[in-house]
């Protein structure tokens, strides 16, 4: 289970108003815990990227389900974001789709730091397998994925660097900030 020492996150933010400036610093020291503010990243940031392809997608609070069982380490399943339609996903701007797959596991790279990628790929797991078999089914139907000299056009580490690239916008930040807040208050009105 990773351990992270909230004190530096909420420094980093105070200290660099480029990032999220002070409404990050604030959600941080007022909320429940790290765990809170990144599962509302995470779906925040499906949110933000299932808007840039023009879809509206449903949210969703804790399951019946027992997931605990399921997830390890220090994130756990709270909710979900409804995944765009099949139509969306084989016609959208292709390098968009691989963000709102990946995206949210870039994102907390970005702010947990990348030498905590071990917790966080676990944690978004299902979202790399749902890549992959999206990968796969828009390689077959649509045929897009890769350029003249064979290479994948959005592979993981071509989105890691427009998800990074993304985030050094402070327009992206403020989105995303908002993105992440709506996540929180819709699951705050499930209590």
């Amino acid at each position: 289970m990773i351990q992270i020492d909230t004190k530096p996150v909420v420094e980093e933010f105070s200290d660099d108003p480029k990032l999220f400036g002070e409404q990050m610093s604030a959600w941080l020291c007022s909320s429940p815990s790290l765990n809170h503010v990144i599962v509302c990243l995470h779906e925040g940031t499906h949110l933000l990227y299932s808007r840039a392809v023009n879809f509206e997608p449903k949210l969703y609070g804790p399951s019946e389900e027992n997931f605990y069982i399921h997830r390890i380490g220090w994130r756990r399943k709270l909710g979900a974001v409804e995944r765009p339609s099949l139509g969306i996903l084989l016609t959208a701007d292709i390098l968009l789709i691989g963000k709102y797959y990946l995206g949210p596991a870039y994102i907390e790279e970005r702010l947990l730091g990348e030498d905590n990628w071990k917790e966080i790929w676990d944690g978004a797991r299902f979202d790399h397998e749902n890549y992959h078999g999206w990968l796969r089914q828009r390689s077959y139907i649509v045929g897009d994925t890769l350029d003249a000299q064979g290479e994948n056009l959005v592979s993981p580490a071509k989105i890691r660097k427009a998800v990074y690239a993304d985030f050094e916008q402070p327009e992206f930040r403020k989105r995303l900030l908002a993105a992440s807040r709506e996540y929180e208050s819709f699951l705050n009105g499930l209590k």
